[in-house]
């Protein structure tokens, strides 16, 4: 099994499902875990729906970007 990660929070989900789009056209046997603050987990549960015919799936990991507010941002 292959596993890709990503980040995004929910305005960039378009581009999330843009690239998982593309990354399934061709690919099955991929676990795809999302590191998010605010992706609903309806949206996850919708996803792998359909990823279940290709035996993979997308994993919500939750973050909580407080943890980060004092680091230095570049």
């Amino acid at each position: 099994m292959k596993i890709v990660a990503l980040s995004v929070d929910y305005d960039w989900i378009d581009k999330a499902e843009t690239t998982l789009k593309s990354i399934y056209a061709r690919n099955q046997d991929i676990k795809t875990y999302i590191i998010n603050p605010d992706i609903p987990h309806e949206w996850f549960m919708n996803i792998n729906r359909y990823l279940k015919e290709l035996n993979s799936e997308v994993i919500d990991l939750k973050i909580d970007l407080s943890r980060f507010k004092d680091m230095p941002n570049p």
